[in-house]
């Protein structure tokens, strides 16, 4: 009778231990787990959003930063235990999970209707892969951003340009007037690849700039490329449009390029580089203000069929589960008031690409960049970020440098950066 007792007991403890150990574990399985690159101010900044999420619907969250995203994502994957959500910044990274068949698609998880409200149709391209909607951008930069001074301008009696005519206008006038039009950061050979990626896209359009970058199926020496490197030539040739001319092009890296327009007795009047440099010019020149004393115009429009495309870079959210939980989170990720909180945030605000962020939360400039990512008819990804490394650094960077160093290379450079991609795709 002892024994049938104590083993009534030792069953009922086991079976009490066993629901515990459930219960705890569904406990802490609830909610979403986010994976993601950030730390420091740029993870305070996306807790804000996070936090709200929490407090608006009750559902817990856990965030994990790490730098090496893409990698962790493989191991957990292989571990049979991914995230809920993970934000990657690489769309190439996205395109091999989607076709691994690792992501879920988020048609599923948000409605049609409710995307196409909060974002422009430039903005879920983006995100597709093969046919299907796998990639929400979450935040965003604009690399068609062209610096100039406001009061330059007007005393030149020019305004902003819309087409590349009218700012070759501008540079022949800046001529006339006995000053350099344009400085170049062309020491950091990654200037120069943005250069070359903003004019293509408006020469060519974005079918064909992705056939050159990602799928290689347009070789480098193709009449696009060699029409796009005519135009790139009206800039440094001849090389008395560029601040220090050739040499000092090639020599120049990308923070002395905005510091040379905007220091007392400038030595250039305009400068191409992306929309971070304006926390840049901030840092190096407090006593100016953006909007006023400098600003930005977007880069110019070339074939009118492409009008100003937008070629920038940025961080995508995907789907690694469909539950509850995630479905809404996904449905506040994607909406206007965690997005506002975020771009709003006291530290690491970012540049919403939701379209209904209200501009007012921003700075001046940062809303100018806000609404031309948030509008954009076209918007590319950082082509050489895309293409492989062989391509997009090492031969973009040396061809590109040779070509402004003497223009007439053009087609030995292009030869030579099609040899890396004959060899790397």
């Amino acid at each position: 009778m002892k024994i049938k007792l104590m083993q009534s007991f030792l069953k009922f403890v086991i079976v009490s231990i066993t629901t515990l150990i459930v219960s705890i574990t569904s406990v802490f399985a609830a909610g979403v787990s986010i994976l993601a690159v950030w730390g420091g101010d740029e993870e305070a900044g996306f807790r804000q959003l996070l936090d709200g999420f929490t407090a608006e619907t009750g559902i817990a969250y856990t965030y994990e930063g790490d730098r090496d995203v893409q990698e962790v994502v493989k191991q957990r994957l292989a571990g049979g235990n991914p995230p809920d959500v993970a934000i990657i910044p690489r769309p190439g990274e996205i395109a091999a999970l989607a076709k691994a068949g690792a992501l879920v698609p988020l048609s599923t998880l948000l409605d049609e209707d409710y995307i196409n409200a909060n974002y422009g149709k430039a903005m879920v391209d983006l995100g597709m892969h093969f046919g299907e909607f796998y990639a929400l951008p979450v935040k965003a930069s604009s690399k068609s951003t062209f610096w100039y001074k406001p009061q330059s301008f007007k005393d030149l009696g020019v305004e902003t340009p819309d087409t590349w005519d009218e700012l070759m206008v501008i540079a022949d006038k800046y001529l006339a007037a006995g000053k350099t039009p344009f400085a170049m950061g062309g020491r950091d050979g990654w200037t120069l690849t943005d250069w070359f990626e903003n004019i293509y896209v408006r020469v060519a359009g974005p079918e064909k700039y992705h056939q050159l970058f990602v799928t290689h199926e347009l070789e480098w020496t193709d009449a696009s490329v060699v029409e796009a490197m005519g135009y790139f030539r009206q800039i440094v040739d001849p090389d008395t449009k560029i601040m220090g001319g050739a040499e000092g092009a090639i020599s120049t890296g990308f923070i002395e390029g905005m510091d040379a327009i905007l220091q007392d007795n400038p030595k250039a009047e305009m400068y191409y580089e992306g929309g971070f440099m304006g926390g840049i010019a901030k840092a190096n020149f407090p006593e100016l203000t953006c909007g006023t004393d400098y600003s930005w115009f977007t880069f110019p429009s070339i074939n009118p069929e492409y009008g100003k495309a937008i070629m920038g870079g940025g961080d995508f959210a995907v789907a690694f589960s469909d539950t509850p939980d995630a479905r809404a989170f996904w449905k506040y990720l994607a909406g206007e008031k965690g997005n506002t909180a975020w771009a709003s945030a006291p530290k690491g605000a970012i540049i919403s690409v939701n379209k209904n962020v209200p501009l007012d939360v921003y700075s001046p400039c940062i809303a100018l960049e806000a609404a031309d990512l948030a509008g954009a008819d076209i918007l590319v990804f950082d082509g050489s970020d895309m293409a492989t490394p062989a391509v997009g650094g090492d031969a973009m960077f040396v061809g590109l440098q040779d070509f402004v160093a003497d223009p007439d290379s053009v087609n030995d450079v292009l030869e030579f950066i099609e040899d890396a991609a004959d060899n790397s795709y």
